[in-house]
């Protein structure tokens, strides 16, 4: 039986080892002598493997057969990976037939790097922060190592696509990051149109290939370049740049991980570009919102003045006239003019400048009538939801309560028995009710005359509806949609 395996051992291509149970090598193939070395009979063959806790191992395993194990040795100074599958010849012989596997570690290694520099790179801080030149330089820096490369190139295209210039332009054989450049397209069409066309452009020997012949005399021989992998960098689909991984050590074959690393890395780059557009944007509307603000701070400004003169010229002009009748006319105008002072004094408090606090006014309009008339002993309680109404509703409805309190003090409480008035107000399910409330024994009762027909018009356009409740109090109660 030995015999029969040693002779098979012997023209077989693969790595063969028979040992004793014990581990004692009888025998082994010439394969196994270049792929091991040093081994000899009479040895243990344990004597031969390392201990290895490379975590990656695991992620080999899972490609091999179940019967594969996964050893490691020493070839001289160098670390060997092998898969070993074991077969028993009979009660004392074992035969180990070894697969060397160093390059199969040696990719997952490398992907495994990439996949890091991507993560890492994705969350840099300096992305999120929005520093566009270190976090591109820390983008070429970090590429370079994990992609073995000299020279990274980040180049940004010219809206017409005439020029490209480098953004970062690093070269760990010079010392690092060095002046940008530029290059235009009248002087390598060809090379630029094969940029626009093509997704990824790889190029494993330089110095003959013709989609780099173009630029062989001007950029590639100065730079001792000798294999490129150029990427186009995008942003929604249009291409704003260009990124120029470039290799100084002769011929290289990108295989297809590096393809999908440059890739991402390009995705990296763009979301610089992204993030720092974005913010440089952000900022100029932060500025255009802050100039606004002013500009309507300065309008509204002008507005209070010009409602203060106007109030005050309509009192100068009530003072020049005797009948009572025209000074309280000149009364109900000055008090309208108040509450849409009010309303815009509101408005300009507000963030929202296109709603108001309809409560605050409210509470405005309500401290008003209680100084106006607080010698005739009228005692004016509130209860208000809060509520935000866009500014027309806001005018509308803040007159017609205006009108109303104006009625109700002016006209039937300054005459009742217990001059006292509640206001209040609900929100819900958008739509706002406004109740006006007076004691059973008294009467809410609109007079006819111009007040009523003006607040009929208001409520008209307010879409809203008033009416007459009783019970425990006298209510009347304006109702309106917040829309």
């Amino acid at each position: 039986m030995f015999n029969s395996i040693k002779r098979l051992c012997e023209i077989s291509p693969i790595a063969a080892v028979v040992m004793k149970k014990e581990g004692e090598i009888v025998f082994f193939n010439p394969a196994a002598a270049t792929l091991i070395g040093d081994l000899a009979e009479g040895k243990n063959f344990n004597s031969f493997l390392t201990k290895n806790e490379d975590t990656l191992l695991e992620e080999v395993r899972i490609t091999l057969k179940k019967e594969e194990e996964v050893l490691t040795f020493l070839k001289g100074e160098q670390l060997v990976f092998a898969s070993v599958i074991f077969r028993k010849v009979d009660e004392e012989l074992i035969v180990g037939y070894i697969r060397d596997i160093s390059d199969q570690m040696r990719y997952v290694r490398k992907v495994r790097t990439q996949q890091q520099t991507e993560i890492a790179l994705s969350r840099s801080s300096l992305v999120m922060k929005g520093m566009q030149e270190e976090a591109l330089k820390e983008i070429a820096k970090v590429s370079a190592e994990t992609l073995d490369v000299a020279r990274v190139n980040i180049w940004r295209i010219d809206s017409s696509f005439s020029s490209i210039t480098s953004v970062v332009n690093y070269d760990s054989g010079r010392g690092g990051f060095q002046e940008n450049l530029s290059l235009f397209r009248h002087q390598f069409p060809d090379y630029f149109a094969l940029m626009q066309k093509e997704e990824i452009i790889p190029t494993s020997d330089a110095l003959t290939d013709r989609k780099t012949a173009e630029i062989l005399g001007s950029y590639i021989k100065p730079f001792g370049i000798t294999a490129l992998l150029d990427v186009p960098v995008r942003i929604g689909g249009k291409m704003v740049g260009v990124i120029c991984f470039e290799y100084t050590k002769g011929k290289r074959v990108w295989d297809v991980t590096e393809h999908n690393f440059a890739l991402a890395i390009a995705q990296n780059v763009a979301q610089t570009l992204e993030t720092n557009e974005r913010q440089i944007a952000q900022k100029e509307l932060e500025k255009a919102l802050a100039d606004k603000k002013l500009l309507l701070a300065e309008i509204n400004q002008r507005v209070k003045n010009n409602f203060s003169l106007i109030l005050d010229l309509l009192r100068l002009q009530e003072n020049k006239v005797s009948d009572e009748k025209v000074k309280e006319l000149f009364g109900e105008i000055r008090s309208r003019i108040t509450s849409m002072a009010m309303i815009h004094r509101q408005l300009y408090l507000a963030d929202n400048f296109g709603a108001i606090n309809f409560r605050d006014f409210l509470l405005d309009l309500a401290s008003h009538f209680r100084s106006t008339f607080s010698g005739e002993g009228i005692e004016l309680s509130t209860m208000l939801d809060n509520c935000n109404l866009p500014m027309g509703k806001a005018l509308l409805s803040g007159l017609v309560v205006n009108e109303l309190l104006t009625s109700f003090t002016r006209h039937h409480l300054s005459s009742f028995r217990h001059k006292k008035l509640a206001l209040k107000m609900n929100c819900f399910n958008e739509k706002v009710t406004l109740t006006f409330s007076v004691d059973k024994d008294d009467d809410p009762e609109l007079p006819e005359g111009l007040t009523k027909e003006l607040i009929y018009e208001l409520i008209g356009r307010l879409n809203g509806k008033l009416e007459n409740r009783a019970g425990e109090t006298k209510d009347m109660v304006l109702s309106f949609s917040m829309n």
